[in-house]
């Protein structure tokens, strides 16, 4: 079972990366801390998305080495990497350049905030809100694997590996039913 949340925060001001972490730290959330990703880049926020699957959420800046370097991040999560599950929080310290409705519509973000009006208590806000909502999206993720390992299994009910396709997925719905990770 899984002990924190994978959080990135992207971006390229290094003092964001210290105050996010002092303000977030001891936090914990469904009895998980959370373990932090730093990226500074477009590029290399890709390549870390890439290696961990399993991030919940990124705390993405809309100019990091190009104007658009988030936005293209945030394009290319839903796109290119297909996730549709991690919760991608768009921070800008400049409003203007990436207009809010404009972006939650064209790039499919799940929260828009400029950097002066995160204050601790609405970080912690976000965070949570974000947490609840990729929980809530795994278990239907889960939910869904494991009904169709059962209707898989249901075509073919008497062959060996049908009758393992089919316990897999009722064990998957049980797991799914208790609350327990699936790795567990």
């Amino acid at each position: 079972i899984t002990s924190t949340w994978k959080v990135v925060i992207a971006d390229d001001e290094q003092d964001i990366h210290t105050l996010t972490k002092t303000v977030l730290k001891g936090f914990k959330y469904d009895g998980k801390g959370i373990e932090f990703i730093s990226t500074y880049n477009e590029e290399e926020t890709i390549e870390i998305l890439k290696e961990h699957n399993d991030v919940a959420m990124i705390l993405l800046d809309v100019v990091m080495d190009s104007d658009h370097a988030g936005l293209n991040v945030a394009k290319r999560i839903r796109e290119e990497l297909k996730n549709n599950l991690i919760q991608i929080i768009l921070r800008t310290g400049q409003a203007g350049s990436a207009p809010e409705t404009e972006v939650v519509i064209n790039y499919a973000i799940n929260a828009y905030k400029e950097k002066t009006e995160l204050t601790a208590n609405k970080l912690v806000t976000t965070i949570i809100t974000a947490l609840r909502s990729y929980k809530t999206l795994k278990s239907v993720e889960s939910n869904k694997k494991g009904l169709q390992q059962i209707i898989d299994a249901s075509d073919t009910l008497y062959t060996k590996s049908s009758s393992q396709l089919l316990s897999q997925g009722i064990l998957t719905q049980i797991l799914s039913l208790l609350k327990i990770d699936h790795d567990a």
